[in-house]
């Protein structure tokens, strides 16, 4: 065979491997902790954009950035692993207070972060 062709099919066959490598190295699954108020849904969706993102180009302080946009989330912790799973721990912000503005009723906390709809029966100061 002509040297032409090997350098051709190895680079060929190198492509390959890059190919289903990098497939294989994405962001596939988040995995979400200690939610207890927040549904985990939010975080969820928070950081669904990132899925299929290359594993090395994601940053796990940029998703992290993601998550605190959530009302409810006061901080988080967020890893990458090389097998695709974004996992995140979030510590939740504590509901403190109900507060009412033209009937619409929200929950805060005691920063005074608006955190979402107030059940009817909030057993809150308003």
């Amino acid at each position: 065979m002509p040297q032409r062709t090997l350098i051709g099919m190895a680079l060929v066959a190198l492509l390959a491997v890059t190919g289903t490598l990098a497939a294989a190295l994405q962001l596939r699954q988040v995995r979400v902790n200690g939610v207890r108020r927040c549904p985990a849904s939010d975080i969820e969706h928070a950081l669904r954009g990132a899925l299929g993102t290359p594993t090395v180009a994601a940053r796990p302080e940029a998703l992290r950035e993601l998550v605190r946009a959530v009302p409810w989330v006061k901080d988080a912790r967020v890893q990458v692993s090389l097998d695709g799973v974004v996992s995140c721990t979030v510590t939740e912000r504590v509901p403190f207070a109900v507060a009412e503005d033209g009937g619409r009723r929200q929950l805060v906390d005691a920063t005074g972060a608006l955190l979402g709809p107030a059940p009817a029966a909030a057993a809150r100061p308003v």
